[in-house]
Parts: structure tokens; C-alpha cells; sequence
């Protein structure tokens, strides 16, 4: 029996060993990530790599933008200093509850802002998070909450990624990449204080939308309804002025269920909901679906601005 035991050692240890040298191979094969069960891409897209390691000296802020895209390329802190205010954009890619609960865990207290602001979008809410996991793991700190995150997906990619990302950490190359603030492929530029500028010279058709209503959102995920509820006792334990908002879109009224997350919402915190507060037009304020052009930001920046003064703590 004990020789059994110690056969059944040997090859835990030997199955082990393999598996992580062959993780640590296949990571530097070109383009490995195609097709695999692994994706450890630093400086990706959206430029978290950049935005994260700018906090630990950024200094504190008067407003902190948390969520996906949308806020990231709708919130640009240019326009804010013009008016006297300090902001950070602490977005990523497809971020959902679970990755903003984990973000504000780790820089509420560095960025110490007068007010949060928070994006509600239902897609974020309708998907399990498994992309931008990856983008968190490669691209921020490996710690507890990385754990955190694993356990909650369940699943093989976040896995093995986030193996090889503790891998890294370990012998000291996970910090090691610097990434370029201007990426033409993208045709994107990086801003001091988390946004991305999009050249204007992009542009995607967007299409028109040909019936009022007849699309719906998807219903939200317990599991990101659960980090929603978590973030906010987060932000009340601190002692956080917040609001929640939803950020402009193309095809607004094509939704039917615009209002899906609107019942999650606690009826003490405000809530603006900028497509009914101001008047977007797809053709001309917008790149994409869900992302404002340059005019449209500039209309929204200043619009918030003077909201801002309303909704802060005296």
C-alpha cells in the first residue's frame, strides 16, 4: 500500500512538472493562443496594462468611471481638467461586476475619489466574464482576488492562464512589459488617466435601426448579480458616494427592456441614464454600436461636468 502511495507521489509530481513546462512552452510559440484552452496576451486590447500601472502614482481623484468599454472611450479626463476636475477611467474590456468588485478592491482606496460612477450595461450583467478574466490576469496583479476570480469561472482557460501569470509573477516577468501608448492597428491612443482616444478617422457603418422595439437584453447572471450587491456594500463600507449610470448607445430605442437592470438599482443611490437625458443621433455621434465618436464624447463630458456638482458630497 505504501508503495503505492508513493508511485501515485511520483507521478502527481511528474504529471505536474510536465504540465508546466509544457504551459510555459506553449506561451512562447507565436499565435498559440488560436484555438487553445490558454490566452496570456498582456497589452491585448484597451490598453489595461497601461491604465493599471498608472494608479500607484496617479494620486487621488474627484471622480473614479468604473466598467466596460463604454466608459473608457466616453470619459476623457482632458476635458475634465479643462474644468477644473481630476478623474480616472478604471475601465476594461467587457467588464462585468465581478471585475469591477475586483478592480474597486484593489484601488478604491489608492484613488480615494469624492464620487464613483458606475456604467449599467446589460450585456456585461448577461455574461459569465470569462475574456475579461483573461485580460485582468495578464494584465493586473496576481493576488487572492485573482483566486477568486478562477474559482468563479471554472473554467480550463482562466485556469491555465492564470497558472502561467502566477508563474511569471514569481520569477519576476509578469511586470515586465511596457506597452505602447499609440497602437495605429487599432487605431488607438492612450490618455493620461484611462482613456482611449479612437482616431477620428475610424469610423464603422452603424447601422439603422428599422423597428423601434424589437430587440431585447438578455437576463442578468446570478453570479454577476451577486458581485453587483457585493460592490455596493464594498462602496457603502467605505463610506463612497456613488451613482450608477447607462452610457449612450446606438439603436437605444431598438431595446424594449432598456430598463432590465433598473429594478437592482438601491432607491437611495441616483441613477442617469444618458440616452433619454440627452439627444444622441447613431449617423453622427457614434463609431459603433456602443461607442461614442469624438463629438460625442465632448457632448457628454460637459453635460456630466455640470451634473457633477449636483451629485458630489458637500
Amino acid at each position: 500500500m505504501l508503495s503505492y502511495f508513493k508511485k501515485f507521489l511520483v507521478f502527481i509530481f511528474f504529471a505536474s512538472f510536465v504540465y508546466l513546462c509544457s504551459l510555459t512552452l506553449w506561451a512562447n510559440i507565436p499565435y498559440s493562443y488560436i484555438g487553445s484552452n490558454f490566452l496570456y496576451r498582456q497589452g491585448s486590447y484597451g490598453h489595461l496594462n497601461t491604465r493599471l500601472k498608472e494608479i500607484p502614482e496617479y494620486g487621488e481623484v474627484d471622480i473614479l468611471f468604473v466598467g466596460s468599454s463604454r466608459v473608457y472611450r466616453g470619459f476623457d479626463p482632458r476635458i475634465f481638467k479643462e474644468n477644473g476636475l481630476k478623474v480616472f477611467v478604471l475601465g476594461s474590456s467587457s467588464q462585468t461586476p465581478l471585475h469591477s468588485y475586483i478592480l474597486l478592491n484593489r484601488y478604491l482606496k489608492v484613488l480615494n475619489p469624492k464620487l464613483v460612477v458606475f456604467d449599467l450595461l446589460p450585456n456585461t450583467f448577461a455574461n459569465k466574464g470569462v475574456e475579461p478574466t483573461l485580460d485582468l490576469l495578464a494584465n493586473d496583479r496576481i493576488d487572492q482576488l485573482s483566486f477568486e476570480m478562477a474559482f468563479e469561472q471554472n473554467d480550463l482557460m482562466v485556469w491555465n492562464t492564470m497558472i502561467y501569470a502566477s508563474i511569471m509573477n514569481v520569477i519576476g516577468k509578469h511586470n515586465d512589459f511596457e506597452e505602447p501608448i499609440h497602437k495605429p492597428k487599432d487605431h488607438d491612443t492612450y490618455i493620461k488617466g484611462g482613456y482611449v482616444h479612437k482616431d477620428s478617422s475610424f469610423q464603422k457603418e452603424v447601422e439603422i435601426c428599422e423597428k423601434e422595439k424589437s430587440m431585447k437584453w438578455h437576463e442578468p447572471l446570478d453570479v454577476q448579480l451577486n458581485y453587483f450587491k457585493k460592490m455596493i456594500s464594498l462602496l457603502d463600507r467605505n463610506n463612497q458616494k456613488f451613482v450608477f449610470v447607462n452610457m449612450p448607445i446606438a439603436h437605444f430605442h431598438c431595446y424594449s427592456n432598456n430598463d432590465i437592470l433598473k429594478a437592482y438599482i438601491p432607491e437611495s443611490v441616483p441613477y442617469l441614464d444618458f440616452n433619454r437625458l440627452l439627444d444622441f443621433h447613431d449617423s453622427t455621434d457614434f463609431y459603433d454600436e456602443y461607442h461614442l465618436n469624438e463629438g460625442g464624447v465632448d457632448k457628454l463630458d460637459e453635460y456630466f461636468i455640470n451634473e457633477f456638482y449636483n451629485l458630489k458630497p458637500n
